[in-house]
């Protein structure tokens, strides 16, 4: 996570590896990924 460009704004970068994965899989990855990200979010506003 890195600062965002204005105040009280941070950047997140990810990245999803799916050279394995197929279709659902794929989406539980990312279901995954945003719930994390939401998760980040939360705790870094308290």
């Amino acid at each position: 996570m890195d600062e965002g460009e204005g105040a009280g704004s941070s950047r997140l970068t990810v990245e999803l590896h799916a050279e394995h994965a197929e279709g659902e899989q794929i989406d539980r990855g990312l279901d995954e990924a945003l719930r994390g990200i939401e998760q980040a979010a939360e705790e870094a506003e308290r």
